[in-house]
């Protein structure tokens, strides 16, 4: 209304606020869509507002990687129990909740005392699913159920959407694993790859902060945090990729998760290596 300050705010309608929510705003001057003489008979070329003066963006599919399972798809029907499909562990099996209400089955062998891991990905993969994963025994008891696994405390509000669960079978059987819509929702787009399989250790760590400056010579802190996965509990060593050059790593304590980056006092200048780290179970 007037010329002057203006402040633009965005936040969740409930003040929420997770990692996967994401967006992306524009702010232009509100341009006309098209302007073109009375008499002029064309052709003309358009612009969207939208569009001009972005850059523009190259896609990526993210989550480039191998795995030790090669994945089979979903077969429908498999919506009721008497339709599960079968599948032998351990196995990776994409599917999709197709449409509201969903319920994809799948059936297997299982032994007295085998430990089985459900892991679904599906929000991570940039899907909209908010899976639910069951495990259930011969007479439809559950054994075992899952919305949001339980995620890093990395002093965020974050949302772990995709659900994990690990289940000791308590005798040999016939057991079915459930996918579903947490909120019943579903369509084409509600993607997921579903884990069966015995435990894989593994872990990763996340870093904090993800760049330093490291001067000649002092110590810099930088937090290190450990999620392990599928039951790792070994020892993780940490080291720089290539080697040191110049720099050291330090931990205050075995249990300490703060680790101290010091520069060689005879190097100036380059870059800080990648941290790595390796383990065994």
């Amino acid at each position: 209304p007037a010329a002057g300050e203006y402040m633009l705010v965005i936040r969740d309608a409930l003040f929420r606020g997770r990692r996967d929510f994401v967006y992306r705003v524009t702010v232009s001057e509100a341009n006309p869509g098209a302007v073109w003489p009375e008499q002029d008979p064309g052709p003309w070329d358009y612009v969207p507002p939208e569009t001009a003066g972005l850059p523009p963006v190259t896609p990526s599919l993210g989550w480039p990687g191998t795995g030790p399972l090669a994945p089979v798809d979903e077969v429908e029907p498999d919506d009721a129990p008497s339709a599960a499909q079968p599948v032998t562990l351990p196995i990776v099996i994409r599917g999709s909740i197709a449409k509201p209400g969903d319920c994809d089955r799948y059936r297997f062998v299982g032994q007295a005392g085998q430990v089985v891991v459900a892991d679904v990905m599906a929000r991570r993969d940039g899907s909209p699913l908010d899976g639910l994963v069951r495990v259930i025994d011969a007479r439809g008891k559950v054994l075992a159920w899952n919305d949001d696994r339980k995620g890093a405390n990395l002093g965020l509000l974050t949302h772990d959407a995709d659900p994990y669960l690990s289940v000791t079978l308590p005798e040999a059987g016939v057991y079915q694993v459930q996918v579903t819509d947490a909120l019943r929702h579903g369509s084409e787009y509600h993607t997921y790859q579903l884990r069966l399989s015995p435990p894989l250790p593994d872990f990763a760590l996340f870093v904090s902060p993800s760049t330093v400056n490291v001067p000649p010579g002092p110590a810099v802190p930088i937090e290190v945090t450990v999620v392990r996965r599928d039951g790792f509990a070994g020892a993780i060593n940490l080291g720089f990729d290539g080697g040191d050059q110049g720099f050291a790593l330090a931990a205050r304590s075995t249990w300490d998760s703060t680790v101290a980056t010091r520069g060689s006092r005879s190097r100036a200048g380059g870059s800080l290596p990648a941290v790595t780290a390796s383990g065994s179970p």
